[in-house]
């Protein structure tokens, strides 16, 4: 009889510890690293091409928005939790500063964006896909 309760103890603790590790490789999510592209609707209704190049290093996130020139744009502020990113990019209009902020949620090869100038009450939307998908 003690054999058998052992048995059960045993199975319970390898199932605690299986489960800790699918809720940890859960709570980790996916890697975000690598160019994502896609397009969003400008205020004027036009399609605008939109490209990043991400970096993450546990819920560090680096990297830069690549502009419609080619140059590219640091990205700051950047966290990732899970599925879901933060960040923000700053652009310089006429000599002033101008931050948008970046919140999203990727799942497998898409990233979708919400993008809102700081301070104003409207925030554009976008979809994206990892280069190479």
């Amino acid at each position: 009889m003690p054999c058998a309760l052992f048995h059960d103890s045993a199975s319970s603790v390898r199932r605690l510890w299986l489960a800790l590790g699918f809720t940890a490789l859960s709570a980790a999510g996916a890697d975000p690293s690598g160019l994502w592209s896609g397009s969003m609707t400008g205020r004027d209704g036009n399609q605008r091409e939109v490209s990043f190049r991400f970096a993450a290093d546990g819920p560090r996130l680096t990297g830069s928005m690549l502009g419609p020139t080619g140059n590219e744009i640091e990205i700051s502020d950047g966290k990732v939790q899970g599925e879901d990113v933060t960040f923000k990019v700053v652009l310089n209009w006429n000599g002033n500063p101008a931050a948008l902020l970046y919140r999203g949620r990727f799942t497998g090869s898409e990233l979708r964006l919400k993008m809102q100038r700081a301070g104003a009450p409207r925030a554009m939307e976008m979809l994206l896909k990892r280069a190479g998908s």
